[in-house]
């Protein structure tokens, strides 16, 4: 949890100091529980409910749409694309 609440003092500071500015972050997020179609998380998990809520906070749009991760029939986006221009990347 403490890497979100970093993540989130990052974003408030470039929002803070920056107009509007283009922002783009992509990493293994580990949040096999969240679905994506439908941003919601699947358990009580209070990490991945917390990154939903920086994402909204944040007006960010995760961009990855197929499964990064597979393990025998399990599959699970991982690897996230996370913007507020959904412009910024192109497949």
């Amino acid at each position: 949890m403490d890497g979100l609440v970093e993540l989130n003092v990052s974003l408030l500071k470039m929002r803070d100091n920056i107009n509007k500015s283009n922002v783009l972050l992509a990493g293994d997020f580990n949040a096999p529980d969240i679905d994506w179609q439908n941003p919601e998380t699947s358990s009580t998990c209070k990490t991945s409910e917390r990154l939903l809520e920086i994402i909204d906070e944040h007006d960010l749009t995760q961009l990855v749409q197929e499964p990064t991760r597979r393990q025998g029939e399990i599959q699970n986006i991982l690897d996230l694309v996370l913007s507020n221009n959904k412009n910024l990347v192109r497949n």
